[in-house]
């Protein structure tokens, strides 16, 4: 097909809308624990389960999702109806997610299934919205360069939302609601109409794209991998796999610590900024991975192999965590010292990033050489269900800490000292050891059973140019 190539607008407006879908997915990701068991009182291991459930349900509904959006065509096109109703579904679940009224707050059953039945549409209705979104490249442009600078522009933009929204999130909320970070009520309040002003802009930029960017290209419809193929595909490739247990380890271990990390700024170190310590924190660590990806990783790939480097990704998070449980340790510690290990953190997540998509890659050539099976869409899909997976377990996993060490969340809990020392103690030993365990076993098993090193890569793009 002969088109004329996108124009810059199509391409920011492709950013913007990935922006909003990432303001949503951030908010829920990284707070709805804390607002369901500090903010209205539900049992953490409860609320953790929920999310785990729910999580493990998203990533197993993928495939079912993906097959649905592509055998439905319209006369709009065929992802982006589902990209404007998806937002405004799931934008409206959202709002109920973060809005409890008064008389379900007021009786622990009613909060419980709430809680319960919110999340879990809202985790199935946003695959409706985001499946859609990140598969309608190939049908606005046929041309490469400009489906990789969309494709580009998007990934930026989905990272900066949810650098927004963590940043921003423990700030603005209560502001919203009154002004007073240790004021529950406050919490509860700003959450609802934080929840408004996202969503707004979640269905705005859905509308806005849906109006102004055409689907010019016929995608050609391809069955979505089911579970069953998923797995099928993955254990007879024995680099996938390698790559797949690693990221989940590496995923399983920071999402303890994201999880936890505003209990600690909250019940541990304190005070009546805390949320805007929490803040600076987080504003680090995105801006050190931003730092990683754009400007440590080109620098040391001038000098080092890939496997190299991301065995130092690996060593380097988990010095950074390291540093994390030691300055943890000290209670009047200056929060401008966890800058420290928010750098190496998020150096070394940004570098993982990277080269998890490069080894992916990697892996569907060496499937084909191996196999016979290419398997493309069944490798990449594998991210997106290790990912959803891991969360759901770090979230469970944060629950269940949260209600076994005992952690006291009540609103006078810091300035009443109701957490004793040891309870203390165990938070941060908890938030550090797990991740320095779950990535020391990464390293040790990509450092073993990893070998699609440049030579490999090159010994394996030798055989599959002679096969052309």
């Amino acid at each position: 097909m002969n088109q004329k190539g996108l124009t810059s607008r199509a391409k920011w407006l492709y950013g913007l809308c990935l922006m909003g879908g990432n303001f949503v997915y951030m908010l829920t990701s990284s707070f709805t624990v804390m607002y369901y068991q500090t903010y209205l009182g539900l049992n953490a291991a409860f609320v953790g389960a929920v999310l785990m459930v729910a999580r493990v349900f998203d990533a197993l509904n993928d495939p079912l999702t993906g097959i649905i959006v592509a055998k439905v065509n319209t006369r709009w096109g065929k992802f982006r109806p589902w990209i404007l109703s998806g937002a405004i579904v799931n934008a409206l679940i959202l709002f109920g997610l973060f809005a409890v009224p008064e008389g379900i707050r007021s009786t622990q059953g009613l909060l419980m299934a709430w809680c319960a039945v919110a999340y879990i549409l809202w985790s199935t209705t946003y695959d409706a919205y985001d499946i859609p979104i990140w598969s309608i490249v190939p049908a606005v442009t046929d041309q490469g360069k400009e489906r990789e600078s969309m494709a580009t522009i998007g990934r930026t933009f989905a990272s900066i939302g949810c650098g927004i929204i963590s940043v921003a999130a423990p700030i603005v909320i209560p502001m919203l609601g009154g002004g007073d970070a240790n004021n529950y009520n406050h919490w509860i309040v700003g959450f609802k109409w934080f929840a408004i002003i996202i969503c707004a802009y979640y269905i705005i930029s859905s509308l806005v794209f849906f109006l102004s960017v055409k689907e010019k290209h016929e995608v050609k419809e391809e069955k979505s991998p089911t579970i069953k193929e998923m797995f099928k595909a993955l254990f007879s490739n024995s680099q996938a796999i390698v790559i797949v247990v690693t990221i989940t380890a590496v995923n399983i271990g920071t999402g303890i610590t994201s999880n936890l990390m505003p209990y600690y700024f909250h019940f541990d170190l304190g005070g009546a900024d805390w949320n805007s310590n929490y803040s600076l924190i987080t504003m680090f660590i995105f801006g050190f991975q931003v730092i990683g990806m754009m400007i440590i990783y080109p620098l040391i790939r001038r000098f080092f192999n890939r496997k190299g480097i991301f065995s130092f990704g690996l060593m380097l998070a988990i010095l950074g965590y390291g540093l994390l449980f030691a300055m943890s340790g000290f209670k009047t510690i200056n929060v401008y010292f966890l800058a420290i290990p928010s750098l190496l953190m998020g150096v070394a997540t940004g570098i993982l990033n990277i080269l998890t998509t490069v080894y992916l890659a990697d892996a569907v050539d060496y499937g084909e050489v191996t196999n016979g099976r290419r398997d493309e869409s069944v490798v990449f899909s594998m991210q997106t269900f290790v990912v959803k997976l891991a969360s759901g377990i770090a979230a469970g996993l944060t629950g269940v800490v949260v209600a076994i060490i005992g952690l006291n969340t009540s609103e006078n809990a810091w300035v009443d000292g109701l957490n004793s020392s040891p309870t203390l103690f165990i938070l941060r030993l908890v938030m550090a050891l797990i991740p320095i365990i779950a990535l020391g076993f990464a390293l040790y098993y990509y450092a073993r059973k990893f070998m699609l090193d440049e030579k490999k890569m090159e010994e394996i793009g030798s055989i599959l140019n002679k096969e052309e």
